[in-house]
């Protein structure tokens, strides 16, 4: 299968590329005070066979992904919250049992894939909480580095990730 990235505003296609973030015809007219125009979404190109695994519909092949279990966490049936609710199909996911203790993995495991797949050593996100911790975990366990920008208003228990804090490198700014 293949796939290829496609403007949620216009429909312009383009092929999958670590350079490209927005449509280039929304982002010579992006403003500042306005919300982002011109986002990709990754689209399937093909059709979906008949046997397949999860990791088919994924654009990043297998071989990519680090070796740390990810998504393969349980389903609760709540009998009591069931009845309660009159949902009898009613299930949890416990994404608790991620290896960062949260559903953020999921999308963590597909970026440091995406970017081993690329060559790219480094990752870089700006996050207050669970998506820079979750990407922390995943990058550590690639052996990719992961640098995260943090607002200096960030509340200290969501900084704390379990690595150093160098407020040193960039004035008046944090940096895991």
């Amino acid at each position: 299968m293949e796939f290829y990235y496609q403007c949620a505003d216009c429909g312009k296609q383009y092929e999958i590329s670590t350079d490209r973030m927005v449509c280039s015809i929304y982002a010579q007219h992006q403003e500042s005070e306005q919300p982002l125009r011109g986002i990709l979404e990754t689209v399937l190109k093909g059709h979906v066979p008949q046997i397949w695994q999860i990791s088919d519909l994924l654009p990043v092949p297998a071989n990519y992904f680090p070796s740390v279990l990810v998504g393969d966490t349980p389903l609760w049936e709540p009998l009591r919250l069931r009845r309660q609710l009159d949902r009898p199909k009613l299930f949890i996911k416990d994404d608790s049992l991620n290896p960062t203790g949260s559903f953020k993995d999921r999308a963590s495991i597909l970026v440091s894939a995406f970017a081993a797949r690329h060559k790219q050593d480094r990752i870089v996100l700006a996050s207050t909480g669970n998506p820079g911790s979750s990407m922390a975990g995943i990058g550590a366990a690639a052996g990719q580095k992961i640098i995260l920008f943090l607002p200096e208003a960030a509340p200290p228990g969501q900084i704390y990730t379990g690595l150093a804090i160098r407020r040193d490198s960039v004035p008046g700014k944090g940096q895991l």
